[in-house]
Order: structure tokens, then sequence, then C-alpha cells
């Protein structure tokens, strides 16, 4: 997972922050879209490291 995934990722997750908000918090180095676009990617990563887990602990 890239750094800007897991910034965004930890700003929306555990502070229900939104992509616009994240931007500017990052410093403006970055746009909104591609905020949503690292969270995109992030929750996709988090699915495959963490899906099959899920069904282990049934």
């Amino acid at each position: 997972m890239s750094e800007l995934q897991l910034r965004a990722f930890v700003l929306t997750e555990a502070y229900g922050m939104k992509a616009p908000f994240i931007a500017k918090a990052l410093g403006g180095t970055v746009t909104a879209a591609s905020v949503r676009d690292a969270l995109r990617h992030a929750r996709r990563k988090r699915g495959q490291l963490f899906g099959g887990l899920a069904g282990d602990l049934d």
C-alpha cells in the first residue's frame, strides 16, 4: 500500500474525513480525485489481504 493510500485510508476510516478535506490536509499536493482513487485501491488491497481471514474465523 502506498503512503498516499495508507494516509487516505486512515483519515477516512478513523476520522471520517472526505476526499476534499483529506486533499487539503495533505497540503494541497494531491487532488480530491487522486485521494478517491487512492482510497479505492487501498480498500481493494485491504479486501485482498484480509478477505480470506474472515472466512477462516467462522
